[in-house]
């Protein structure tokens, strides 16, 4: 099963651990690609068959520049090494989101969206620098997240001035705990390993709603999966989805029809029910997941070549996904 080693300071134990190793599935890497925040905003109207491509775009990076040892940590590929150091840059900032996503679903923070699209969609000017996402944790509060995706170490004043970014972030609203934090990620003796750094808020509370931020993330998805008549509606240990096939990646992207309906209802969405619907799917004997009950899904969601998230998110890889990515796939 392909591992990332992590380091973290200053978070809650029943978040995360000071130190340790991270166990995935595939299945997992690949929902993580697929959900990040959309790089066009769900009020923009650059939705649609693009939103199909960029999935596509992203499992792509995903499949061309991860692999696994034998010691099942995940490390870059020799296409990797062999890209110029602006293209080096530009897929290690999108496989720090990865990174990311893949750690803030073992914190419990499912859905995260762009912080951009969703001040601008608030009317609010982007002045500055700011973190990158806000997620929302089912019942619990909020998180602010800079990310740094890197080829080598990063070293301590880009930390820290990432720091500073994710803490002055404007807190979400009504949503009680706000925590910001730093995810960097960077390739350390050949495989990957994340650093997770949380500083003390300083934004005041006047950021978005949880419904404006669930609504950015959900939107995008929704629609990408149900453009066009090439989605189907199946059932899953009984709940309902609307599934997509990538062909071009070999891969099935799918939403439960409850989030599908309520992103896209009146053309707008529905934030609200979104919500209610976020916390309705989240089970209380998952908000406090061990790294061994971790380990125990990973190799479950391998088997079964199925991940599904606690957002209600599916993916199932096919047979093109079969010893092709390291020593695990």
């Amino acid at each position: 099963m392909p591992t990332i080693t992590f380091d973290a300071h200053g978070f809650p134990r029943s978040w995360i651990r000071r130190q340790g190793v991270l166990t995935v599935s595939w299945q997992h890497i690949a929902r993580a690609a697929v959900s990040l925040g959309t790089t066009h905003g769900p009020w923009s109207g650059a939705i649609g068959p693009h939103g199909a491509l960029e999935m596509i775009w992203r499992v792509a990076l995903v499949r061309a520049n991860l692999s696994t040892d034998r010691q099942d940590r995940i490390i870059a590929t020799d296409e990797f090494w062999s890209l110029d150091p602006s293209e080096k840059g530009a897929v290690t900032f999108f496989l720090g989101q990865v990174s990311m996503k893949l750690f803030a679903d073992t914190m419990g923070v499912p859905a995260v969206a762009r912080v951009d699209e969703i001040l601008r969609a608030m009317g609010r000017k982007l002045r500055g620098s700011r973190p990158d996402f806000y997620g929302i944790r089912p019942h619990a509060g909020s998180v602010a997240i800079e990310v740094k995706g890197r080829t080598h170490p990063i070293d301590t004043p880009t930390i820290d001035r990432a720091k500073a970014q994710a803490a002055s972030l404007p807190r979400v609203l009504h949503t009680g705990v706000h925590r910001p934090y730093v995810h960097a990620a960077h390739f350390y003796d050949g495989a990957w390993k994340a650093l997770l750094r949380d500083p003390e808020s300083t934004g005041e509370e006047s950021g978005p709603t949880a419904a404006d931020i669930l609504l950015a993330y959900y939107r995008p998805l929704a629609a990408a999966i149900t453009d066009g008549d090439l989605f189907r509606q199946v059932d899953i240990s009984g709940r309902q989805y609307y599934t997509r096939h990538l062909y071009a990646v070999d891969l099935t992207v799918g939403l439960q029809v409850g989030f599908v309906d309520a992103a896209l209802r009146g053309g707008g969405g529905d934030g609200l029910e979104l919500l209610g619907l976020f916390n309705e799917n989240d089970q209380p004997g998952d908000r406090h997941l061990t790294f061994g009950d971790m380990k125990r899904l990973s190799l479950g969601e391998s088997e079964q070549r199925q991940s599904i998230g606690r957002d209600g998110v599916l993916v199932q890889t096919g047979t093109a996904w079969q010893g092709s990515l390291g020593t695990d796939q």
